[in-house]
């Protein structure tokens, strides 16, 4: 008799991972019925608070996984259980209500960093107060194996319901949107595969010290395969050190990061091998695990090199400040392995997780020391070019190197990015927070807004950096034109000085005017023909040093001549152009309104 699965076994087990891990759960719930709602809402910013929850929820399930581990290893009385579970909702609660109104750059990274840190705690926790090397290799062994077992579990019911779906909407003609194929994965990826991964988390933390089991794949793999790797890869590493030395030539900055990927690599397969390292017939891999940390020693160095370069021309960002914290301690546990004579596997997690948390605040972690970092940049640049008068921002008057321009766009960008518009308030008597508002660009961002008031352009497009004096003409748009004895009112925008643009057709009929631009001149063509030539250079340079990013007055221009078809009237709201010995020499936005009147 064909005897079916023990569904009542399968739900009692469901049931008491439940019990052993009830907040983990409910907050991978939460998380997953926050993200199916968020799919509606995602482009409403009144529902930037919904995307923190979601946050929290990440967090709270991996800190609540953490603390579960402890308690088990630990035998935690229930009133401490309360206590700490207590701690830990509060600390939840301050993390939700603290982020900002709107979500930026810094909330992004400080997730990443709490979340990060919280894994790899997850892997030494129930070994705190426990010296249990290889109990912790094996713990950490197993809950790989859950990680892959639960994503091949979820992939499968995931594809499974996706064809399922697909089967309905083709046979049925059901039309089944794509959101209900993403809320799918979500609940399957969060809930299901966070309920197969914790029945798996070994309960009998003690026993694993004792076991002497090995897999022999991993050893294939790591002696065969991935040891082998990491020694080629040395030998590249080393062969390029010594080309360095004989063209005399400092090392590129990508080297950094081909080092960290060693780093890496070599650490993970001395770990992947370390319960056998002290058996006696693989001794070469006490050896070899030594001389590994020995021979990094000399490519930190390098990294330290090639990272250096790249801090001392563009300062310190968030990222630079990771590599950097990631190159001190690779040097540190070098060290430790080379010098110190209890080898502990536990101390390589420890210290990491420990790096990554503490970098996530305080005026030691990466956002600050970016911050200063590169408003000191935005400093020294403006100080080079005679910017910056008691402690105040001036316009440009002169000309700029194209590659400091560079980097002043790179530090403006990047602080007003990261860390909003006050950061650079100090420098500036005008209200940074009002320019945007006043300068209507239809591509520059606020950075690109601070770049103007500056009297340096922006690249865009194209677009190269220009060290010529700055026109900003700009006036506030009319709800009203004038527009008796004339036919036709036509809008247009300009935002090159090569091309032909179409500005309008009327609603009369297929009437057109097509405008080209060149750089302070306008060319009419109506009808697909040449009918007059607007000169507007004498009129636009008496605004030549007006920086207030606006101007009262407005420019109309009209033109009636003998010869021409029609008569206009040109009505100019925003100018952007560059002047060179008084001269227009590029125009790189113009808009306005035409009026065009037959005559």
């Amino acid at each position: 008799m064909l005897k079916l699965p023990a569904i009542g076994t399968i739900i009692s087990e469901a049931i008491n991972t439940f019990k052993r891990f009830p907040c983990v759960l409910i907050f991978a719930i939460a998380g997953a019925f926050a993200l199916s709602y968020y799919i509606d809402v995602q482009n409403n910013d009144k529902y930037t608070w919904l995307l923190y929850f979601i946050f929290t929820c990440s967090l709270g399930g991996v800190l609540f996984f953490n603390m579960y581990l402890f308690f088990e290893r630990n035998r935690i009385s229930l009133k401490e259980k309360w206590m700490y579970s207590a701690i830990g909702l509060i600390a939840l609660a301050v993390y939700f209500f603290l982020q900002p109104e709107e979500l930026n750059r810094i909330s992004m990274v400080r997730f990443v960093l709490f979340n990060l840190g919280l894994h790899i705690l997850v892997s030494f926790v129930a070994f705190i107060n426990f010296d249990e090397p290889n109990g912790f290799w094996h713990f950490n062994q197993i809950i790989f194996i859950r990680v892959f077992i639960s994503l091949f579990y979820s992939l499968v019911l995931f594809a499974g319901t996706a064809l399922a779906l697909v089967t309905i909407s083709y046979l049925f003609n059901v039309d089944i949107e794509f959101d209900s194929y993403l809320r799918g994965f979500y609940f399957i990826f969060i809930i299901f595969n966070s309920w197969i991964f914790l029945n798996g988390v070994p309960k009998r933390l003690h026993e694993l010290e004792q076991d002497e089991s090995y897999p022999k794949l991993l050893k294939f793999f790591s002696q065969f395969v991935l040891l082998p790797l990491v020694t080629l890869y040395i030998i590249i590493l080393y062969a390029y050190i010594i080309r360095l030395f004989v063209v005399g030539q400092g090392p590129d900055t990508d080297v950094a990061y081909m080092v960290l990927a060693l780093s890496i690599a070599g650490i993970l397969a001395l770990l992947l091998v370390w319960p056998i390292h002290k058996q006696e017939k693989y001794e070469w891999l006490r050896v070899y695990q030594k001389s590994f940390y020995i021979i990094l020693i000399p490519l930190i160095i390098l990294f330290f090199v090639a990272i250096w370069h790249r801090v001392r021309d563009f300062g310190i960002t968030e990222n630079r400040y990771f590599v950097l914290a990631l190159a001190l301690w690779l040097f540190g546990i070098s060290l430790y392995f080379i010098i110190g004579k209890k080898k502990n596997i536990m101390l390589i997690p420890i210290t990491l997780c420990a790096i990554v948390l503490l970098s996530s605040f305080g005026p030691w972690g990466a956002i600050k020391f970016s911050r200063v970092s590169q408003l000191m940049r935005f400093e020294a640049i403006l100080k080079n070019n005679d910017m910056l008068i008691d402690g105040k921002a001036k316009a440009l008057d002169g000309i700029m190197d194209e590659m400091e321009a560079q980097q002043l766009e790179s530090v403006t960008e990047y602080i007003v990015d990261v860390f909003g518009m006050k950061e650079l308030q100090p420098y500036f008597i005008e209200n940074l927070d009002s320019i945007p508002k006043t300068i209507e660009y239809p591509y520059y961002n606020k950075s690109g807004a601070v770049l103007v008031l500056l009297n340096v352009i922006p690249s865009y497009n194209g677009i190269s950096y220009n060290p010529r004096t700055v026109i900003n003409y700009n006036v506030s748009q009319k709800d009203l034109y004038n527009v008796s004895g004339y036919d036709h009112l036509l809008e247009f925008v300009i935002r090159n000085t090569s091309a032909t643009t179409i500005i309008g057709t009327s609603e009369q009929g297929d009437y057109s005017a097509d405008i080209l631009l060149n750089p302070a001149r306008l060319v009419l063509y109506v009808d697909g023909k040449m009918d007059v030539v607007i000169e507007f250079e004498d009129e636009i340079l008496k605004w030549k040093g007006d920086q207030n990013n606006g101007n009262d007055s407005e420019l109309v221009l009209e033109f009636e001549e003998d010869g021409i078809q029609n008569r206009y009237r040109l009505y100019l709201n925003h100018l952007m152009a560059e002047v060179e010995s008084d001269k227009i020499s590029d125009a790189h936005l113009l808009e306005g309104h035409l009026l065009i009147g037959r005559k």
